[in-house]
């Protein structure tokens, strides 16, 4: 399950132009995914390989991700 306002560590599961999406190792389920956009894949990111990226909602109320540490959590 994500966790709003908190780091986790997610697996990288599919690479689209736009981004990676990521999920929750062993998760079968796609919707279960949320986005990492493209400026903040790290450079040489592959298919199967863990991140540890913070979950907020964007403007549009999407769930997404951000390797960008706050200053500030829940």
């Amino acid at each position: 399950m994500f966790k709003l306002g908190e780091l986790q560590e997610l697996q990288i599961v599919k690479k689209v132009d736009f981004g990676i999406y990521l999920e929750e190792k062993d998760s079968q389920e796609e919707h279960n995914r949320v986005l990492l956009p493209k400026k903040q894949v790290p450079e040489g990111a592959q298919i199967g390989q863990t991140l540890q990226v913070f979950l907020y909602k964007d403007s549009q109320d999407r769930i997404i991700a951000t390797t960008t540490v706050p200053k500030l959590m829940m």
